[in-house]
């Protein structure tokens, strides 16, 4: 199953004035797929709303790709509970999503914006 992170915008997160300096998201490791713990780094002039995003393939059927998206921002999409080895992420918020077989092309492909940080 195709699961991604992607960087989209989140209503709430923008709402909330997230992501806030210090505060810890998850990002799934390039090679790994592991889900990793940051902490936010803010710079002056920060946009918010823009936040990294679980997505994974649910199904293709006709010219359509389903597929579910979860703002990785703790406090947002997804709860963090500190354990012994790290964190244990607990998603909350899952959002089914309907796109092109051609958007999700773009949505998946391997480009990096490697000057993006938060």
């Amino acid at each position: 199953m195709t699961q991604i992170c992607r960087t989209a915008f989140c209503k709430s997160c923008y709402d909330n004035k997230r992501p806030k300096a210090n505060q810890l998201f998850a990002v799934r490791g390039g090679t790994s797929g592991l889900l990793l713990i940051k902490k936010a780094s803010i710079y002056q002039g920060v946009t918010h709303g823009y936040t990294p995003h679980h997505m994974e393939l649910h199904k293709v059927k006709d010219n359509l790709v389903v597929y579910n998206q979860t703002c990785l921002i703790s406090g947002c999409g997804i709860s963090l509970e500190e354990t012994e080895d790290g964190y244990d992420v607990l998603f909350n918020e899952i959002y089914r999503q309907v796109t092109t077989i051609k958007e999700w092309n773009i949505i998946v492909s391997d480009w990096r914006d490697t000057g993006y940080t938060i």
